[in-house]
């Protein structure tokens, strides 16, 4: 069951500002939760303990893992291509995954053997840290 069906199914459930975060989340899917609890919350004027209570309501054990979910869905759907200098977030997110270096693709390939097993010594550098 997708979490749009899942919210689907639990609206009659929610109280009045969870229904706010799901229609708002459905208004826009999957890209309307695909941002921090706080500006969800900001978002649909409700406080994010709100938001984590309805995450919670509709049966997911935190938004983290709420968000996983709709990622998933997405990866299942479509290529998602995002250009980031945060490498946790390109390490959690990535499939694959291009290191560029001065708009020079230096390496690209499954994201644990570009982190974990880097072929190129620049990008070995720059995963640990030695610029950056």
């Amino acid at each position: 069951m997708t979490v749009r069906e899942t919210i689907r199914r639990e609206m009659a459930q929610l109280t009045a500002s969870e229904r706010k975060i799901g229609n708002a989340v459905l208004a826009d899917y999957p890209f309307g939760a695909l941002q921090t609890i706080q500006e969800l919350a900001e978002r649909t004027g409700v406080s994010a303990p709100s938001v984590t209570r309805f995450v919670s309501k509709i049966g997911f054990a935190g938004y983290q893992e709420f968000q996983r979910q709709l990622i998933t869905e997405l990866r299942e759907q479509l290529a998602i291509v995002i250009v980031t200098h945060n490498l946790q977030q390109a390490y959690r997110i990535g499939d694959e995954v291009a290191f560029m270096y001065l708009g020079e693709l230096v390496e690209y390939g499954p994201a644990e053997d570009v982190f974990e097993r880097p072929s190129h010594q620049r990008t070995a550098d720059y995963v640990h840290g030695a610029f950056g």
